[in-house]
């Protein structure tokens, strides 16, 4: 799970607010008050999401490859591991291979289409 803070300027605060140090002191708004602030300052939200997503991007950059990486290694250490076996052994056959070869390719496709999703937002409002 990757995480960041962001406050009305755009800024990454992450490192001033670790999650393990946020209090949350829950104030009954009411839903008509928090939907009102949330419209008042729709605009200034969205910016603070768009520079949340830039921040974040590293990141997710860095998780995805690690992924990518890893599932390249384990799968290509299966694959030389056939292929090894297959030199002694006459009952791996050939087709196993290739397809745990083409297994590997499209894992590596799908995971060249992986993106950051947006899971929560929390909205801190302080006086």
């Amino acid at each position: 799970m990757l995480r960041v803070v962001i406050d009305s300027q755009a800024r990454d605060c992450s490192a001033k607010f670790p999650a393990d140090q946020i209090t949350i002191v829950p104030a009954d708004l009411g839903r008509d008050t928090i939907r009102r602030i949330i419209q008042a300052r729709q605009s200034e939200l969205r910016r603070m999401l768009d520079a949340a997503e830039n921040h974040i991007r590293p990141q997710s950059d860095a998780v995805i490859t690690r992924a990518q990486q890893k599932m390249q290694h384990i799968v290509d250490s299966e694959i030389d591991r056939l292929q090894h076996l297959g030199q002694i052994n006459p009952n791996v056959r050939p087709e196993e291979i290739k397809q745990l070869i083409a297994q590997r390719d499209q894992l590596w496709q799908s995971m060249l289409q992986l993106q950051p999703m947006l899971d929560a937002v929390r909205v801190f409002i302080t006086s």
